[in-house]
């Protein structure tokens, strides 16, 4: 016979250890509170009614099975009170992990009726979208009541279900009836009131739906519903405790009363009533997690609730009550544009879709919006390079067709211009609510009513080729970034924009960068000869090249990535703590808007303008930890921006860019063997170059930059690593996994001796998941350098 607290020590808490080892780096303070509400609110509701069911013999225990009683209730039951909750929400947490959003909605598959409503609305055709899509008016998301088509975009993601929740009811009314029946008062003879013929076998099943169905009636009243991830867990949980319970009653660790219960069984040992009651518990159990994730994204969701909730699980609590009982409506758009901002991540970075999966849901949320914008914007600045053809559909053009750089320069300044320009207007329309325009026509993202000649929206109407997929990005990042984290990163990566904007905008001919005649140009009797020679002495290849010394590599790679890597850092502290303010002087200290944390961060000005001292960190221990953790972050963000530039080489210098400093370089043939790596330039086309050549050069090998870079970028990792272990607990893993992630490309490339051509590298994704699954359980991410090295050496 087991016991019962053999039956713990078997079969409840060996799953639990390994369900808490796998995802024990992603628990934070919204998982402890799972556990901590669920447990107490299971021993609160759970043991009257236990009590009560043990006095009337609807199940007993064995003396030699358990340790002790409090009242009816052996201990181990109520051991099992709190342990089958952290089992279910650690199997829930697991289970669901990859969806962005907890909660499903009926929204368009694409972005098209989204993307076209914005579109609409920036021209004025208002009436052109008044209208409910279908599959809205079944789920209940119908918006807020009021008048006119704006009502109809603000869905409440948590809708009450009355009619769902009756459901319940009308099973608690039945609970009420068996009871009644089982207690005999129905008088089954004069049939007073309705009657089943069960009798005392009535009892634990009338019983089990009188007790747990009014509290899930409530949560489904409440908005609460299952996904499809979460009746998956509820499969699998329900199931595990079903075996559980049966090898338990199988070997006698308890029994179930055969004159209380229908004497049906699921299966040999387990009768229907105790399948029913774990199905129940468990259902309930992921029916509050889930309500409660749900509460937890509207936090972020909505400008007026705090992002982060209280660490005192009192307050927390408090605050998601009271968003549970009047919840913010919410932007379909913006919901929409969350899906299809993860999408983008997915296509544009195998390294950071690898590595997201690494932090948890409020985290990822604002890396999506964060890595959405930051696509867009870079793709905005490239655009002028495609080309339309005359159907209207946009092709590349060939690399050796040049384009004039009177059209192509202007286009792209003006679209940096734009973005700069955007970038600031979103964060003053977030900040300053008694701006020029009343609440009623602020940004439409920041709050539900937009208007065709809002400022963001003029703005954006300056980009040229600005798609209304595009246009989303902009309208999601305005909408969540702005209370999170500071502008400076963003507008550092605008001057990481404005770098790539001082290269070439075309590709250069090779007889113009070097003044030799090619084949082709020789043959051209059309070209004004005396025009074009005059054209080559004119030309100095190394001016439009801007990356010349490797300060300019670092100072470019900081505003790149490093801007990146410190945005990063004050989104975790945003999401994941709900400290206050810091603040330079002690005697100023005051507690920041929770609504807003990024007004905590008054360090940040100080510390992001290039032209001032850093601020001093000796005043406050808080703020110069967060000082130290942000230039560290930026190293780590430089060293992964010069695993990149090794990696493509020799793609960006079929575009002219060379990220390589020209210092580096020993010859001038050295730097065009990198630009023209498919010309084997000869001594002849040397003799007739502009440029300072003495010998030919040989044939190009990119090793010398690659490794130079590699061996920079392990120097500053193998330096600022140690921070990662600073941040929120929550965010060390994803850190870790995203940095190991990425240096699986600098492995690669060193594995081929440094040499790479214009496909780059390739990692396979079953490696670049071994490598961050290491990282974040085994953590190491200084050791790791190293080893990445001896790695690559050993593995050729």
């Amino acid at each position: 016979m087991l016991t019962y607290l053999q039956v713990h020590l078997y079969m409840v808490i060996p799953p639990i250890l390994m369900l808490g080892a796998i995802y024990g780096p992603l628990i934070g303070r919204r998982e402890l509170l799972k556990v901590l509400w669920l447990g107490l609110m299971a021993t609160i509701w759970t043991t009257p009614w236990d009590n009560f069911i043990l006095s009337h013999s609807g199940w007993s225990y064995p003396p030699s099975s358990i340790i002790g009683k409090i009242f009816y209730i052996p201990i181990e039951e109520h051991m099992f009170f709190i342990l089958q909750p952290i089992l279910i929400i650690l199997l829930h947490c697991i289970v669901t992990h990859g969806r962005l959003l907890p909660f499903d909605l009926a929204l368009p598959s694409d972005t098209s009726d989204v993307t076209d409503e914005w579109a609409l609305e920036s021209t004025g055709l208002e009436g052109a979208v008044n209208r409910i899509p279908s599959v809205l008016k079944q789920t209940g998301l119908e918006g807020d009541g009021t008048k006119g088509h704006l009502s109809l975009r603000n869905v409440q993601t948590l809708p009450r279900r009355p009619l769902a929740a009756s459901i319940w009811l009308l099973s608690t009314l039945l609970g009420l009836l068996l009871v009644l029946e089982a207690h005999d008062h129905i008088d089954l003879h004069t049939m007073a009131g309705p009657a089943f013929g069960f009798g005392l076998r009535a009892f634990y099943q009338g019983w089990i739906l009188l007790w747990i169905s009014p509290v899930i009636g409530f949560l489904t009243y409440l908005g609460g519903r299952l996904t499809k991830q979460d009746q998956v867990a509820l499969v699998f949980g329900t199931g595990y405790l079903w075996i559980v319970d049966t090898v338990a009653l199988r070997s006698g660790s308890w029994s179930i009363s055969t004159e209380t219960t229908f004497g049906l069984e699921i299966w040999r040992g387990l009768p229907v009533e105790e399948g029913i009651f774990f199905f129940l518990t468990s259902y309930l159990i992921i029916l509050s997690i889930s309500l409660i994730s749900h509460l937890h994204t509207l936090l972020l969701l909505s400008r007026d609730l705090p992002p982060c909730p209280p660490s005192n699980p009192i307050h927390h609590i408090t605050l998601l009550a009271g968003v549970a009982l009047s919840p913010p409506l919410v932007d379909r758009r913006i919901l929409q544009a969350l899906i299809k901002g993860e999408q983008t991540l997915r296509k544009g970075s195998k390294s950071f879709d690898v590595a997201k999966l690494a932090f948890g849901r409020e985290m990822r949320l604002g890396l999506v919006v964060i890595y959405a914008w930051c696509r867009v914007t870079d793709n905005l600045i490239d655009e002028p390079y495609i080309a339309h053809s005359s159907d209207g559909r946009t092709q590349s053009p060939s690399i050796t067709t040049p384009i004039s750089d009177d059209s192509l320069n202007p286009a792209r300044f003006m679209t940096l211009a734009a973005i700069r320009k955007h970038l600031i207007e979103a964060y003053k329309s977030d900040s300053d609510p008694e701006e020029e325009f009343p609440e009623s026509q602020k940004y439409p993202a920041q709050i539900y009513r937009p208007t065709p000649d809002s400022k963001l929206d003029r703005i954006l109407d300056e980009i040229p080729h600005l798609t209304q997929s595009d246009r989303s990005a902009f309208h999601l990042f305005s909408k969540l970034v702005p209370r999170l984290v500071p502008i400076y990163p963003f507008q550092e990566l605008c001057d990481g924009y404005e770098t790539d904007l001082r290269f070439p905008s075309q590709y250069i001919p090779f007889d113009h960068a070097t003044g030799a005649t090619s084949p082709s140009s020789a043959s051209a009797e059309t070209v004004d000869q005396g025009e074009r020679q005059q054209k080559r002495e004119s030309f100095d290849l190394t001016e439009h090249l801007p990356i010349r010394t490797t300060n300019d590599l670092l100072k470019y790679a900081d505003d790149v990535a490093g801007s990146i890597a410190s945005a990063i850092c004050y989104l975790a502290w945003s999401v994941l703590t709900s400290s206050a303010t810091l603040t330079q002087n002690r005697h100023r200290q005051s507690r920041a808007s929770t609504t807003r944390p990024v007004d905590g961060y008054t360090f940040a000005p100080a510390l992001h303008d290039k032209g001032r001292s850093n601020p001093q960190s000796k005043a406050d221990t808080a703020l110069g930890s967060r000082l130290s953790i942000i230039r560290s972050a930026r190293e780590m963000g430089r060293a992964l921006q010069l695993v990149n530039i090794s990696r493509d080489i020799a793609k960006d210098a079929l575009i002219s860019r060379v990220y390589v400093p020209l210092s580096w370089f020993p010859s001038a043939s050295s730097l065009l063997s990198i630009l023209y790596p498919a010309r084997r330039t000869t001594s002849a086309i040397v003799a007739n170059a502009t440029v300072n050549a003495a010998h030919a050069p040989a044939p190009p090998s990119y090793a010398p930059y690659t490794l130079r870079l590699l061996d920079l970028a392990d120097n500053m990792r193998c330096a600022s690593a140690d921070a990662i272990e600073q941040l929120p607990r929550t965010a060390r893993a994803g850190i870790r996994a995203m940095v190991a992630s990425y240096f699986e490309i600098a492995v690669a490339v060193r594995r081929q001796d440094g040499e790479v051509d214009e496909r780059g590298v390739r990692v396979s994704k079953k490696r670049r998941i071994s490598k961050a699954m290491t990282s974040i359980w085994l953590g190491g991410t200084r050791a790791s350098a190293s080893s990445d090295r001896r790695y690559s050496r050993t593995a050729k």
